[in-house]
């Protein structure tokens, strides 16, 4: 047998194998035995081996801190990721805070604002038209006051429909081109009339298609209102 090293842990593990007999050494009644002692300081595992030889494996245990080390990288992975969602979550609560609160300013402004000053005396204007919008009995100097008068109240409308900069500037704008779309057409119309009423082989503007244009285009004004303040109220 092999005598333990120094210092080595007491830890001895053993592989026999058992060595056949032959005719020039021994009877083959006797068997020779061959023995190994093995020291060491980690846990060992015979693996498997020939009729004659052992293989022994011995594997050392890692440490705590090496089990540590490998475990590090998932360990400050989940910590990050924790840390995200936590700031994740508290931006999208102040980020819901914050629309809530334009919700209510745009609402309010949409209301309080927007609505007495600007929408009401349009939609009378519109709904006036249909009584007040001159025909080819219409005298030249009645359709002229006529035609004063409109534009001075689309002018009123212009200036009283700017508080939707307040609000959305993209509201503003596509109100701001249909009210210029909605003048244009109460402006060619008349320009028309007057012709037709200084020279009847003019021919007769449609009253009809243009009441029916003008109602199109003052649907769009309100309808244009009425989604911006629907997606106010969903933020």
């Amino acid at each position: 047998m092999t005598s333990p090293q120094a210092g080595a842990p007491k830890q001895v593990a053993s592989a026999v194998a058992s060595a056949p007999s032959t005719a020039s050494s021994a009877p083959k009644s006797v068997q020779q035995l061959a023995t190994t002692t093995l020291v060491v300081g980690v846990p060992c595992e015979v693996v498997g081996g020939p009729t004659s030889a052992a293989v022994v494996i011995c594997k050392s245990d890692a440490s705590l801190w090496e089990k540590g080390l490998l475990t590090l990288p998932s360990f400050f992975t989940s910590m990050a990721a924790l840390i995200l969602s936590f700031l994740a979550y508290k931006y999208n609560r102040a980020k819901d805070q914050r629309a809530r609160k334009q919700s209510i300013s745009d609402d309010f402004w949409l209301r309080k604002v927007v609505s007495p000053v600007a929408i009401e005396p349009f939609v009378k204007f519109v709904i006036s038209l249909s009584s007040s919008l001159p025909s080819n009995k219409t005298s030249t100097e009645d359709t002229e006051r006529f035609w004063t008068a409109g534009a001075a109240s689309f002018g009123e409308f212009s200036a009283s429909f700017f508080n939707l900069e307040l609000i959305s500037r993209d509201l503003h704008k596509e109100v701001e081109v249909l009210l210029e779309a909605m003048e244009d057409e109460l402006s060619n119309y008349c320009g028309a009339l007057q012709q037709y009423l200084k020279d009847s082989t003019q021919p007769i503007p449609d009253r009809g298609q243009t009441l029916s244009s003008l109602g199109k285009m003052s649907r769009d004004v309100m309808q244009a209102i009425a989604k911006f303040q629907a997606n106010v109220g969903d933020d």
